[in-house]
């Protein structure tokens, strides 16, 4: 079934940024980690633990940084952030739309 909406997964490890442009009304979740967002134009910093979301209100570039990875209660910080971006399917670029790089 089609919903008009589609998700993406992606995995940084800590300090690795992941580079959005002209994704406004994009909702960013961060899965595991924390993130920071910084959204071209806008002066505030968004912080996100595991569990918690913001949508992108800016059409410019945008910035989601991994500052800490998923805690692990064995092994600590593991490391690695999942964020999980959702938007509508025409939103996406073609590129992604299609899969390819």
């Amino acid at each position: 079934m089609e919903t008009g909406i589609e998700e993406r997964s992606v995995r940084l490890a800590t300090g690795q940024t992941h580079r959005l442009r002209g994704a406004a009304g994009w909702a960013i979740t961060c899965c595991a980690g924390t993130v920071w967002i910084t959204q071209e134009g806008d002066p505030r910093d968004i912080f996100l633990r595991a569990g918690e979301s913001f949508t992108l209100d800016r059409a410019g570039l945008a910035l989601i940084y991994a500052l800490k990875g998923m805690e692990d209660s064995w092994r600590g910080n593991t490391g690695m952030t999942v964020v999980n971006l959702c938007a509508p399917v025409a939103a996406w670029p073609a590129q992604v739309r299609s899969g390819t790089p």
